[in-house]
């Protein structure tokens, strides 16, 4: 489940950037959100397979949290400073490198995600 979501995620952004018309733009954009959102299920649920002890639970889930929080505070700051350096300006790829930016996001998520898989203790589907 993480690594199709993310994979569907990475690909739904990196397209952004290239569809034309904002209702491609908005489809591709609803269909990351729905992907984010199917992967929180998938992502508490695979808490306790990590951990050893059962009370270790509540502080990893808190870790899970942070982690998400860092990337939602820096995405769209380090999408700002892409804008800026590359965005704008005559012959500009506008928000080109932003999407792609965005796109590595899911991609490194598909690494840890498949680093979970076979490290986990109880057998994996892939």
């Amino acid at each position: 489940m993480m690594v199709v979501s993310l994979g569907v995620m990475a690909v739904a952004t990196a397209l952004i950037s290239v569809v034309p018309g904002f209702v491609l733009i908005f489809a591709c954009v609803a269909v990351s959100g729905f992907m984010t959102m199917a992967l929180f299920l998938a992502i508490f649920g695979s808490v306790s397979d990590i951990v050893d002890r059962p009370e270790q639970d509540r502080s990893a889930t808190g870790l899970v949290n942070l982690a998400n929080l860092l990337g939602t505070l820096l995405g769209p700051w380090l999408f700002g400073v892409l804008l800026d350096a590359y965005g704008t300006g005559e012959g500009a790829h506008d928000y080109f490198w932003d999407c792609l930016f965005l796109a590595l996001f899911p991609v490194l998520g598909i690494g840890a995600a498949l680093v979970y898989a076979f490290t986990r203790k109880k057998p994996a589907f892939i």
